[in-house]
């Protein structure tokens, strides 16, 4: 398997089970700008690269109301950091089923007034958007592979299909 095509499944499965689905809004609203956002990097001998997470004011209040976040000032960049560490949690767990592992680094927020989340000429960039209006949430993947790692075509049975079904104590 190529490792673009794991990172592509990897994101599509995470946000599908993780990003809290979007409030209605009419389709006319003009898209409010992403305000904030929270990226982890990864490495390994072979990929390098980073997960991050963009939102509107709208889009930031939906995560921090499904991560449980307080309203406190901190409570909403919180929320967002925690939505960024599990995703990239599930992916890095699914890399790791065809023996990709990878090492992350802590995670950083970063606040602006309108950010605009583009990836680069070279690499992998993958990117998931959620949301209408002024919920917006935006997921994205940039990946940088020095060399291609050799992946099995099936991954290994590790007993936990996703992390719904994990208990941790």
């Amino acid at each position: 398997m190529k490792f673009e095509l794991l990172a592509r499944q990897a994101l599509t499965r995470a946000c599908e089970e993780l990003l809290p689905a979007p409030v209605d809004e009419p389709s006319h609203v003009r898209p409010d700008e992403l305000r904030i956002a929270a990226v982890i990097g990864f490495t390994n001998a072979h990929v390098r690269g980073s997960l991050g997470v963009a939102a509107s004011i709208g889009g930031l209040e939906r995560v921090r109301r499904h991560m449980g976040a307080p309203r406190t000032k901190r409570g909403p960049e919180d929320a967002l950091g925690g939505l960024a560490g599990m995703l990239v949690g599930h992916i890095r767990r699914e890399w790791s089923r065809y023996g990709a592992s990878v090492s992350l680094s802590t995670p950083l927020v970063i606040r602006g007034v309108a950010l605009d989340v583009c990836g680069r000429d070279a690499g992998i960039w993958l990117e998931h958007a959620s949301g209408v209006g002024g919920d917006r949430v935006v997921v994205w993947l940039d990946v940088h592979v020095d060399s291609e790692p050799t992946l099995p075509a099936e991954p290994a049975d590790t007993g936990i299909t996703s992390s719904r079904n994990t208990l941790m104590f």
